[in-house]
């Protein structure tokens, strides 16, 4: 379905296909604004995207491929261990970064949950998948 052979992708209804998570999810925010997915503030919305893009390029793409496709980094399974743990330091960085932008909030917005929480924790079983899958926890977005 995705002409560049990966997730996410979204099929609309005229057929079309859209690509990328920012791409899908300001789509979607446009489209139903009444789900209220993005926030109209300027500031809060480059918050958002800054944080969508974090965990999308950051999380996502440098910290869960090393841990779950180490073979992508390193062809010599020997060294393989060590792609992983570099991917677990990533993911443990920011998860941090998470958490302190969380200090004395619910949401990292302040007052409503937005795509880059979905985002940053919805693959396969969301935070509790996650945290038992990378053996890592944050009091924030993964409690233990």
């Amino acid at each position: 379905m995705n002409p560049k052979s990966k997730v996410p992708t979204l099929r609309r209804d005229d057929g079309t296909v859209l690509t990328e998570y920012p791409a899908i999810a300001v789509w979607l925010a446009s489209t139903f604004p009444e789900a209220k997915l993005l926030p109209k503030d300027a500031d809060k919305l480059a918050k958002a995207l800054e944080y969508t893009d974090f965990a999308v390029a950051t999380l996502h793409m440098q910290g869960f491929s090393r841990i779950f496709r180490p073979s992508n980094y390193a062809p010599t399974e020997s060294d393989h261990e060590a792609v992983k743990a570099k991917g677990e330091e990533i993911f443990a960085k920011g998860l941090g970064i998470f958490d302190k932008a969380l200090e004395g909030k619910e949401y990292l917005l302040g007052d409503s949950p937005s795509p880059t929480a979905r985002c940053s924790t919805s693959p396969s079983g969301g935070r509790a998948g996650w945290a038992s899958r990378c053996r890592r926890t944050s009091p924030r977005i993964m409690p233990g």
